[in-house]
């Protein structure tokens, strides 16, 4: 029986999907107390933490973003753009909410407390996820808009991301009111997280997969073949790296070699996306009855609930760096634990309340 079929076999939601978003919320939280409030010791956990909170989160998120853009039923030019704004208006006011407005009053009243947060300016501007969702939902507005193919797309993107990887360093002297807008296009200082010419090649790739997805007949048989493939790419490439002396652990800890994706860190990012989406398709067929309604409704309030988490980590953050306080590795985790059940159960009651703007 043949795999792929001419006709589109796979329509609405892809469970998988739902599985690896889930997962990767859950990453992005236990890196970001990790990396804001824990005691940086070295220790195979704090390497384990970096590991999930790489490419397991921020890039199969993306990767889901691409997808989701081929399988949703609001797909217009209009559409895009209109989700673009919104999302980089929740973004900045994101940043404004869990660290600006914090830095403002720690700033007038509590100066004394020695602690610096940096500019007020960069804590705004700064591009985070969502602005980067937000960029790439106008960039594929456009590219809907001249009709372009998925593989056009891809071949875009690829492009970008060579030239995104030739800038780091080209804004070093502009002032930081240049570097924070242009940020939202190439890395230029430590505000700028997700660029979106290095980091578009994740949902065009998102995209291409989608289209794919969408004519595969038996997908069992399509995510073993990609499971095997994945798997063996991504021995190959370690196998490489390690022979030419390419150290994949500063991919993990070296902030900017991991936000300015230049090819071997993009290279070495891909390979794990590509081996955790067929994982996440098995993982998904043995989640059932309420387990599989609830990472359900964590896929669908995903930018809910991610939102909440800053909300309520980046205001903890000020409170816990002014008097001097940092957790062991297990208190971490257990912090982690704890900020992902309040922004559920928050998520929930916002949603109840109607409350309706993410």
């Amino acid at each position: 029986m043949r795999m792929i079929d001419k006709k589109i076999i796979n329509t609405g939601r892809q469970f998988e999907f739902d599985v690896a978003k889930a997962f990767a919320v859950f990453f992005m939280i236990v890196v970001h107390v990790f990396e804001h409030t824990v005691i940086y010791d070295k220790s195979p956990l704090w390497y384990l933490v970096e590991f999930f909170g790489c490419a397991p989160s921020a890039g199969v998120f993306m990767f889901a973003m691409g997808l989701g853009m081929v399988y949703t039923r609001h797909d217009s030019p209009t559409d895009f753009v209109r989700r673009g704004i919104k999302l980089l208006i929740s973004g900045y006011l994101l940043n404004f909410f869990r660290q600006t407005l914090a830095l403002a009053v720690v700033n007038a009243f509590f100066k004394e407390s020695g602690y610096d947060g940096g500019s007020l300016l960069g804590s705004f501007m700064f591009v985070d996820i969502l602005q980067f969702a937000g960029t790439a939902f106008l960039f594929m507005a456009l590219f809907k808009k001249l009709e372009l193919r998925p593989w056009m797309i891809l071949v875009i993107s690829i492009v970008m991301s060579l030239l995104g990887s030739l800038t780091p360093g080209l804004f070093d002297n502009a002032p930081e009111y240049i570097q924070l807008p242009v940020g939202l296009l190439i890395y230029t200082n430590s505000q700028t997280a997700f660029p979106a010419m290095q980091w578009l090649i994740y949902p065009a790739l998102g995209i291409c997969f989608g289209h794919l997805l969408q004519h595969v007949k038996d997908k069992d048989r399509f995510y073993r073949i990609a499971l095997v493939i994945a798997l063996v790419a991504a021995l190959a490439i370690n196998a490489g790296f390690l022979l030419i002396g390419i150290d994949t652990a500063e991919i993990l800890m070296e902030v900017m070699v991991y936000y300015t994706q230049a090819p071997p860190t993009l290279i070495w990012c891909l390979s794990v996306v590509a081996l955790l989406i067929p994982l996440y398709y098995f993982v998904g067929k043995e989640i059932r009855g309420k387990a599989a309604v609830f990472v359900k409704y964590i896929s669908a309030n995903l930018t809910t609930i991610y939102v909440i988490h800053w909300l309520l980590l980046g205001n903890l953050i000020t409170i816990l760096k002014m008097n001097d306080i940092e957790f062991s590795g297990v208190t971490g985790l257990a912090f982690s634990l704890l900020i992902l059940i309040a922004s559920i159960s928050l998520c929930f009651l916002w949603k109840k309340l109607s409350m309706r703007w993410l």
